[in-house]
C-alpha cells in the first residue's frame, strides 16, 4: 500500500477567496479533540492499514494510546470497513472513475 498524507484543512480565508463556500449559507464546524489525524487504508484485496498524520502505523504504535483505539476498530470492524470501501467503488465504477487501486479514509 502507498502512504498518503492526512491533506492540510482549509480555512475560512482561503475558501472565501476560492469561493466554495457559499458564506450565506448556515455550516456546523468542530475543531480536533486531540489533534490525532488518523487513516484507515483499503487496498483491492480489502487489506487493511491505519495510519497517523506522517506514516503508516508500527506495530509498537499499534499498542499505543492513541493509536491502539483505531487498531482495534479496524480489526474488529473489518467488514464495515470493507462495506465502506465496497460503496466507495461502487461509485467509482457508476461515474465512470474505472479501478480504484486503494481507498484512504481519513479522520480526526
Amino acid at each position: 500500500m502507498q502512504f498518503i498524507k492526512y491533506p492540510s484543512l482549509t480555512n475560512h480565508y482561503t475558501a472565501r477567496r476560492q469561493k466554495f463556500i457559499h458564506f450565506d449559507d448556515d455550516y456546523v464546524s468542530t475543531e480536533k479533540i486531540h489533534g490525532s489525524n488518523v487513516s484507515i487504508i483499503v487496498d483491492n484485496e480489502n487489506n487493511i492499514e491505519i495510519a497517523k498524520r506522517t506514516a503508516l502505523l508500527t506495530e509498537e504504535e499499534r499498542t499505543q494510546k492513541p493509536w491502539n483505539t483505531l487498531a482495534q476498530f479496524a480489526t474488529e470492524q473489518k467488514e464495515l470497513i470493507v462495506s465502506w470501501s465496497d460503496s466507495v467503488r461502487n461509485l467509482a465504477n457508476e461515474y465512470g472513475y474505472g479501478t480504484i487501486k486503494q481507498i484512504n479514509f481519513y479522520g480526526e
